[in-house]
């Protein structure tokens, strides 16, 4: 399935994508407090891209390196302090661990 940037998915195709099913994306999305981006009129909850390559991010660690949830959470509390900080010195390194990349070596 092709990912694009600019839109927004519904939970469905946030599951297919990750290939979890909607309930473990649901659990995730509270328990690593991923806000959803954004609620349609009848109360739908969509994800944009920043938030699948979260999601992915928890799933590898989770399911490859086999971390626990407390592991996770410091993973993503530690990769946004350095985002934040490489943003505030004007550098980008977010290619780098990107896991929605099609070059993947």
């Amino acid at each position: 399935m092709e990912i694009e940037e600019n839109r927004l998915y519904p939970i469905g195709q946030v599951a297919k994508i990750i290939h979890e099913p909607v309930y473990v994306v649901r659990m995730w999305t509270k328990m690593y407090q991923i806000p959803v981006a954004t609620k349609s009129r009848s109360h739908r909850n969509y994800w944009r891209y920043n938030d699948l390559k979260k999601l992915l991010k928890i799933k590898r660690c989770l399911r490859e390196l086999r971390l626990t949830h407390e592991g996770v959470k410091n993973i993503l509390y530690r990769a946004e302090r350095i985002a934040e900080l490489e943003k505030d010195l004007g550098y980008n390194s977010s290619y780098a661990f990107n896991p929605i990349r099609k070059d993947k070596v």
